[in-house]
């Protein structure tokens, strides 16, 4: 059986001197057991497994090995700033046939949970590495979400985060079906605006006049303000 495994990469300020790990995945095993008939029939059960590990937060290569064939594995680099970790929960039991999974091998339902020790709120925003050209582009992104924190990205999974002070995340959280609820949308109506009043204005101004309003509902690149009378959206970024 090839290794098998799910992550998370992420960025702690460089004062964070450790961090609390919740590992969590359940383990199957056949046993016999008697049906109703009193024949001998093979039943799966269930061995839920559950084990927080501190991890020091210092730059190198480190292990953890864990109940079943799991291991966790993590990689600590230096930034600016901040550290750069890259954590892994890795199967490693191995099977001499590689044509079919071994139930009894396999790691189900596996989950990581990271966080602060003493309510901290350690992660902050993952900034990409290197130096880019300009692009206006990305400028323009910049602007658009810079109310926005990418505190994680998954690999193999993906990334939720919780408990969210400012600039600042207190626990990320791996997940297989994200989700996000998005909030009841009510449009602004704006009289003037209907396709029948525009096709029958008598003269430019009239559009002019018409379409003046719907100018104040936009945000123009580079500007900060918005007007009151239209209603400022937090946009949110998917994470996968």
């Amino acid at each position: 059986m090839n290794p098998a495994s799910i992550g998370l990469s992420f960025a702690v300020l460089d004062t964070v001197t450790q961090l609390d790990v919740e590992v969590t995945y359940g383990l199957y095993e056949d046993q016999d057991a008697q049906d109703e008939k009193g024949k001998t029939v093979k039943r799966w059960q269930r061995r839920p497994f559950s084990e927080t590990v501190t991890i020091p937060v210092n730059t190198g290569t480190y292990t953890q090995e864990l109940d079943g064939g799991g291991r966790l594995e993590w990689v600590i680099r230096s930034g600016t700033g901040t550290r750069n970790i890259t954590l892994f929960l890795v199967n490693r039991n191995t099977t001499s046939d590689q044509s079919r999974a071994d139930d009894t091998l396999c790691l189900f339902q596996p989950r990581l949970v990271v966080r602060g020790t003493s309510e901290t709120y350690p992660f902050v925003h993952r900034e990409p590495g290197g130096m880019l050209p300009y692009d206006p582009d990305l400028e323009s992104h910049r602007l658009l979400y810079r109310d926005c924190y990418e505190f994680a990205v998954g690999h193999g999974c993906s990334v939720d985060w919780n408990d969210i002070q400012h600039d600042r995340a207190g626990m990320l959280e791996t997940t297989f079906i994200p989700a996000y609820e998005l909030p009841a949308t009510t449009p602004i109506r704006i009289i003037g605006l209907e396709m029948q009043v525009l096709a029958d204005a008598a003269n430019p101004a009239v559009v002019r006049a018409a379409l003046t309003p719907l100018l104040g509902c936009l945000r123009l690149p580079g500007s900060i303000s918005s007007v009151a009378t239209c209603r400022h959206w937090r946009r949110v970024r998917y994470r996968t």
